[in-house]
This record gives C-alpha cells, sequence and structure tokens, in this order.
C-alpha cells in the first residue's frame, strides 16, 4: 500500500442510510492502492455516551464499514477550543481553552468504542487509528498543552496513534513538527490556494512529508485538478506534501463531485512516488 500521498477526508457527513457513505467506500475500493486517512466526527467529538454519537446505530454501522476496507484508517475528531471562553473575549476561535481532562475524556471514549457494548456482542469492529486534533496552535504558546494530550493520546490508543494537527495556517513554532505526525497548514479555499507558497507552508520544504492541505470551492475542472495534485503531492516535481483533500463544494456536508476524479489522480502520483 502507498502512504506517500494520502487522501484525508473531512467526514462531516451524518450516516444517514447505509449508503450515505457510498462514494467513500468506492473511491476506497476502487483504489487500494491509496491511504485514506478519514476524520470521524460524531458530535463534536465522539458525541455524549460511551458510543458513538450515544449509541447511534446509524454511525456504529458506518464506522464498521470503513473499517472494514482496509486501505482506510480512521481518525477521532476533538477540538482544543472551548468555546464558553471564546465568547468572553471576543474572539472567534481560542485555542488551546479546552481543558485537558475534557480531550483526555474524548480520547478514551474514542479507544473505548469497541468494547463498550455498542453492538451485540461488540461485534462490530469501531476502532479507530488516531487522533484529529482541530483548532491546533501554530505559535509556540501551547506547545507544552498539545506536547501532553498528544502524549495522553499515544499512551492511551491501541490500534493506533497517529495524531494530526489542524492549524489550517503556517506553523511559527517548528517543535510541533516534532509532537505531531501530520499537521494540516492550509485549510481555505482555492483562490486563496493560488496565492499562497506551499513551500513556505511546509518550512520551506522541510516538513512537507508531515504535512496536509484542505482545499475547498474548487472549480478549475478535471484538467487543472490533475494538475495540482501532481504538482502538491509529487516528490520528484512538486510540493511533495504528504496528505490532501480537495472539494469543489464549498461545504464539508457533502462528498465533493469530483472525489473519484481527484482519488484517481492521487492515486498515480502516489504511484510515482513509489
Amino acid at each position: 500500500m502507498v502512504n506517500y500521498a494520502f487522501v484525508l477526508i473531512p467526514l462531516y457527513i451524518y450516516p444517514e442510510s447505509p449508503t450515505t457513505w457510498q462514494p467513500l467506500y468506492n473511491a476506497a475500493q476502487n483504489h487500494p492502492n491509496v491511504t485514506f486517512q478519514v476524520i470521524v466526527n460524531p458530535n463534536s467529538g465522539p458525541g455524549a455516551g460511551a458510543c458513538p454519537n450515544g449509541n447511534d446505530t446509524n454511525y456504529i454501522n458506518a464506522i464498521a464499514t470503513l473499517n472494514s476496507i482496509s486501505n482506510i484508517k480512521t481518525l477521532g475528531y476533538i477540538h482544543t477550543a472551548a468555546s464558553s471562553t471564546c465568547g468572553s473575549n471576543g474572539q472567534a476561535i481560542c485555542v488551546c481553552t479546552q481543558p485537558q481532562s475534557a480531550l483526555q475524556a474524548n480520547i478514551s471514549t474514542y479507544q473505548n468504542w469497541p468494547t463498550a457494548g455498542c453492538s451485540n456482542n461488540n461485534n462490530k469492529d469501531i476502532h479507530i487509528d488516531g487522533i484529529f486534533y482541530d483548532e491546533s496552535p501554530s505559535n509556540s504558546t501551547c506547545l507544552d498543552y498539545m506536547r501532553q494530550i498528544t502524549s495522553y493520546a499515544k499512551q492511551t490508543l491501541t490500534r493506533g496513534s497517529t495524531a494530526l494537527f489542524n492549524t489550517g495556517v503556517a506553523i511559527q513554532e517548528t517543535g510541533y513538527w516534532d509532537i505531531a505526525d501530520y499537521i494540516n497548514v492550509f485549510e481555505n479555499n482555492e483562490a486563496a490556494l493560488r496565492t499562497v507558497n506551499v513551500t513556505q507552508l511546509t518550512g520551506e520544504g522541510n516538513f512537507a512529508s508531515q504535512s496536509t492541505l484542505i482545499v475547498y470551492g474548487y472549480s478549475s475542472g478535471t484538467e487543472r485538478l490533475a494538475e495540482d495534485v501532481q504538482d502538491l503531492l509529487s516528490v520528484e516535481d512538486g510540493e511533495g506534501v504528504a496528505g490532501l483533500y480537495v472539494n469543489d463544494l464549498s461545504t464539508f456536508a457533502a462528498f465533493p463531485t469530483v472525489l473519484e476524479q481527484f482519488v484517481a489522480d492521487v492515486d498515480v502520483v502516489g504511484q510515482g512516488n513509489q
């Protein structure tokens, strides 16, 4: 399996039926050489209770299907910002204000899903393979905070311990690269992508192999998409970042209409990166 040039999927789509996530299942099964890092987010985290979204059968069945596909890895969503704190000081996002105890509780809940009695005789494989840390910091003020919570996750998770930080912007404090396995250094629309120097986002390329990008509102068509995927993911010809998500919509609540084409493009580049 090709692990370099993976597809990152923010799966913020409620699985209303067994076929809601079918486009993702199909794309992964059609391209077994592509690794998918899929962010599972029942309710801004694992949701209330010991089971996904309060023992939500739709989520349990859908996550089990994800785990039945060998090239899909699941990342449990958590976020570092406490909304009540942010509201009091007027900032939109206040990173690292969530008590570490709350983050640890969410991580432990993800870890315990498979044995929490969420299905008959725990016969559904609903494990996760790591944690996606949304609203992650980029400056040095939260270095110890992120080190401690990531260490907790890596010690707690038994089926996988991938740590993917989402700053959405360039990292100012390089120490985070020593803590995270990957950092998402861009989360913005295609217009913004055209104005940035991706090499600068990845520390002049020094951390490209740990970097990911999330692009939404992509409207340049499939031919340009193939060129962009090549430029961003190719070790030889382009930026060589580790993972990428491109959505031609402006929402994460639906799959891209170009999902299959995008994954096929990643597959081509991934094979070339071997």
